[in-house]
């Protein structure tokens, strides 16, 4: 029998989940045997306990939060999908008749628990998964995506604002939009983009993201190299040519990693088969953008391009997880 995953049920919606879901395969139905929802509710309901009162559940808005990066829904979609679809309702927790949290609610939500919060719920499903053995550290793959920023910088608006400025009202002088975290970073002197990163460390073994970073578009992907493999150093560790400075080769020294980075020059380039591995991590990045909206910014502000990031990169651990659950080395924890 298909039951709500939160709250208490009745044997109508039990019966009309049951219909609805007998023949449907979404992992969604699954994933609470990989991932136990439960145990974020500490952490959701921390904002909430010093204002006498919550009306609205905490953690059946953070499965909406979570539902928001399964597709590319903003938060007036997001009301409507667990309004109408009702495996985004069962998987919320509602009742079949009940009417989804409004979207101001939602934000709100969001916004009041937190870039930190949202990383500590991150951390906890990476270290469980490292402590049941599934995440192995053999290898860590390390790199960067970016992320389009939320403005339309050749805009009408934008232009006059250019012309206002000096710029001539033909481009982008000086970034004058609604997103000041935001900058301008290019991979050639004839592609630029505002826009924000996403660094990411990557599993090999499990094929999940142990860390997950994101600055504005003008760092340097070597900068962030150091903080992707220092909290639990891998046994190797390979990069492209961009992360080859000599403070990264230092740090791999010092923690006794494999240094696995793609060096500029064509002597002393790292172990072939641990090169060969690094396009994965770009199979990673296709699914990220294409699936769950991480080509383009859905926030203004570095705090809440963190959340995207980090909700972006649970979702797709979560799926891994669920997956991983038919394999032998999860079974068997």
């Amino acid at each position: 029998m298909i039951r709500r995953p939160s709250g208490q049920t009745s044997f109508f919606e039990d019966t009309v989940y049951e219909s609805a879901f007998r023949n449907v395969d979404h992992w969604l139905l699954d994933l609470g045997k990989a991932i136990d929802f439960e145990q974020f509710r500490p952490i959701v309901e921390e904002p909430y306990s010093t204002t006498g009162g919550r009306p609205t559940d905490p953690l059946m808005l953070f499965k909406i939060v979570f539902l928001q990066f399964v597709g590319e829904l903003y938060d007036r979609k997001v009301q409507e999908a667990v309004q109408f679809n009702l495996l985004y309702k069962w998987f919320a927790g509602l009742a079949v008749d009940a009417a989804a949290p409004d979207y101001s609610t939602i934000s709100k939500f969001r916004t009041r628990l937190g870039a930190d919060r949202f990383q500590r719920i991150f951390n906890l499903v990476v270290d469980q998964a490292r402590s049941a053995g599934v995440i192995t550290d053999r290898l860590r793959l390390v790199d960067a995506t970016d992320v389009r920023a939320r403005v339309d910088l050749f805009g009408p608006h934008q232009r006059k604002k250019n012309k206002d400025s000096g710029g001539g009202g033909k481009g982008p002088k000086l970034p004058n939009g609604p997103d000041p975290d935001a900058a301008f970073g290019a991979k050639s002197s004839k592609k630029k983009f505002y826009r924000y990163k996403t660094h990411i460390g990557f599993d090999r073994d499990s094929g999940l993201i142990t860390d997950l970073r994101v600055t504005p578009g003008n760092y340097d992907d070597g900068s962030e190299f150091p903080y992707l493999i220092c909290e639990h150093p891998p046994w190797a560790v390979t990069a492209d040519k961009g992360y080859d400075y000599r403070n990264n080769h230092n740090h791999c020294h010092k923690l006794k990693i494999e240094d696995g980075i793609i060096r500029k020059r064509t002597q002393d380039q790292p172990d072939e088969a641990i090169r060969r591995q690094r396009p994965r991590v770009e199979r990673h990045f296709a699914e990220m953008k294409a699936q769950h909206g991480l080509g383009q910014a859905r926030f203004w502000g570095l705090a809440k391009m963190r959340i995207q990031g980090l909700m972006t990169g649970l979702v797709v651990n979560c799926k891994r997880l669920k997956a991983l659950r038919r394999q032998p080395v999860l079974a068997a924890t």
